[in-house]
């Protein structure tokens, strides 16, 4: 076993990308009724050896990320945003 140390990563999720011919058909949820879905991509990750600076240990491709979520943390985020309108309209008449 080794040791390996990643740069940190970033992806942004948003709406689920259009299934093509060309593109493989990634894992995602499908069936909009069992709440909001979000999609992401990481084109790669690579790991290195703490002592080797330049040269990849092992690297990952084309990582996908599909986040689903319930309908429980919707009705939640629907929730905190009409109290924090609430909050604004009663903050802005007295």
């Amino acid at each position: 076993m080794v040791e390996c140390r990643s740069t940190p990563q970033m992806c942004v999720l948003g709406p689920m990308p259009p299934r093509t011919p060309g593109r493989s058909d990634a894992q995602v949820p499908s069936d909009a009724s069992r709440g909001e879905s979000k999609y992401g991509r990481i084109p790669f990750v690579y790991f290195y050896q703490d002592h080797v600076k330049d040269d990849a240990t092992f690297g990952l491709l084309d990582i996908e990320i599909a986040q689903r979520l319930s309908v429980r943390d919707l009705l939640h985020r629907r929730w905190l945003s009409e109290r924090s309108r609430l909050q604004r309209e009663t903050a802005s008449r007295g």
